[in-house]
Formats: structure tokens, C-alpha cells, sequence
């Protein structure tokens, strides 16, 4: 499985860049690497994960992520800059096949199998976002995972999911269905 990093450095003077990109398994080894000098503003790399395991949601197999490191280096290997990012590896798709009395389906494809959702409606945690807090929403998700779910849909009432729901959703195994903002305004 192939995966393209890019990325992008800008400094005032013309020392010379280097990019280090390291991605990881689950158990923290090191499963595929680059290191080349910064070529203009912009960098492309694409890096290879021999036997990559695929991202499943619950129910379906593990949720395996792989964690990205992008660093910018100077020339001496200091570090100027890092990104970490946890990451799926899979496929989805939404068929629609027509069905008789001209109707039609909704499936997700996952890696190329049907999946059968099984999930609730997410509402903010709280009516006052400021009471909020990460551990709330981390337990939610795990209700969820308990619960046999591997959907939740957002609510579009006015609030963009936060990145600890994200998170909380990419480790359990949780697909998420999030409505536009105002989904259901006029």
C-alpha cells in the first residue's frame, strides 16, 4: 500500500532543507521511512507499507492505524518543524443499485465488503460547549464500541465534530456520517 505525503517549508533564507517522513505500525515499528533534501517550497513523497493491515470498523476487524511523522530538518538534522498524524489505511464507497419500483439501495463498501451500520445520532455532549471535555466524548465513543455500533452520524445543528471525536471514532472503529453545518436549516 502506497501512501503520498506532501509537504511544504517556507523560509526566508536558502539553507538547505532536509524532509524526514516515518511512518509506524500500532506497536510503534517503523514500517517505511524517507529521508532527501527539501526541493523548492514543496515536496511530494511517497512511501510504501509492505503487508499493510487495512483499517476495519467495529464488528468487521481491527481498527489498525499507522502513525505519519513529517519533520523538517536543517542541514545540521535539527529538528525545525514535526507533524504526527494517526492514519487509516482503507477504502469506502457508497453504492446505490436500483431496485425494482424504482427505488433504490444505500450500501458502504469497506475494503470491498458490504457493511451492515449499525449506529445512533451524535448530539453535543453538552447544550454549553465549554463544559465539553475530551474524556466526555471519549467515553461516548466507547458506549458506542460496547454497544456493537460502527456508525454515528453528526448532527449538522451547529457544531463540527472535535478532533478528540475523530480520534476517539478512527480507534474504535467508528465510521462517521457528519451532516453539513445547518444541515437542516432553511
Amino acid at each position: 500500500c502506497a501512501v503520498k505525503i506532501a509537504a511544504e517549508a517556507q523560509r526566508p533564507d536558502a539553507e538547505e532543507l532536509f524532509l524526514r517522513c516515518v511512518i509506524c505500525d500500532m506497536d510503534g515499528k517503523q514500517v517505511a521511512a524517507s529521508h532527501q533534501p527539501m526541493n523548492g517550497g514543496t515536496q511530494e513523497v511517497q512511501l510504501t507499507i509492505p503487508e499493510a493491515h487495512l483499517w476495519w470498523c467495529n464488528g468487521m476487524g481491527d481498527a489498525c492505524l499507522y502513525t505519519v511523522t513529517v519533520t523538517l530538518e536543517d542541514a545540521r538534522g535539527a529538528a525545525l518543524d514535526c507533524f504526527s498524524q494517526k492514519l487509516g489505511l482503507r477504502t469506502i464507497a457508497l453504492i446505490e443499485p436500483e431496485l425494482p419500483n424504482d427505488e433504490t439501495g444505500f450500501t458502504f463498501v469497506l475494503n470491498g465488503e458490504k457493511v451492515f451500520c449499525k449506529g445512533a445520532n451524535h448530539v453535543p455532549c453538552d447544550c454549553l460547549p465549554g463544559r465539553i471535555t475530551p474524556e466526555k466524548e471519549r467515553q461516548l465513543v466507547t458506549m458506542a464500541q460496547e454497544e456493537h455500533m460502527n456508525m454515528l452520524r453528526i448532527w449538522g445543528g451547529g457544531v463540527y465534530a472535535s478532533e478528540t471525536l475523530m480520534d476517539a471514532c478512527d480507534e474504535a472503529g467508528i465510521m462517521i456520517w457528519h451532516d453539513f453545518l445547518y444541515a437542516c436549516g432553511y
